[in-house]
């Protein structure tokens, strides 16, 4: 069985910057104050890629982190942007990641690497389903 996603292309920069536009128009209107922010699984990456070759995977990430990146200074340090995952590289431009299913030993190890506390508790906080510096 094949799979088809429709997904932005983050290889292309207008398709970035539509993205980009359609998250702050969104948090501009003031009905949301953020984004949750999939694709980085381990370092931006995803399956959405599927049997792309290696380079055209490798430029999605790329784009996709350069995208974020734009994203967070455009929102601004008031931002919501919340990582699939908690890694160090995503945690440099959002301010708080998830741990799917629980969390594994890895996103338990990269909250405390990044020095994350929950908003609610002001402490390092493995129970929240979100947690947020």
């Amino acid at each position: 069985m094949h799979k088809h996603y429709n997904a932005y292309d983050f290889n292309n920069s207008a398709a970035r910057e539509k993205w980009i536009e359609r998250v702050t128009n969104v948090t501009a209107s003031g009905v949301v104050d953020g984004a949750f922010i999939d694709g980085n699984r381990g370092g931006f990456a995803s399956t959405v890629t599927g049997k792309c070759s290696a380079e055209k995977k490798k430029g999605w990430a790329a784009g996709l982190e350069l995208a974020v990146a734009t994203l967070s200074k455009r929102l601004g340090p008031t931002k919501t942007l919340i990582s699939n995952y908690p890694t160090p590289s995503a945690m440099k431009l959002v301010v708080g990641g998830m741990m799917e299913r629980g969390g594994s030993t890895a996103d338990i190890e990269a909250f405390g690497k990044n020095k994350v506390r929950c908003m609610l508790c002001g402490v390092f906080c493995v129970l929240c389903v979100v947690c947020c510096v």
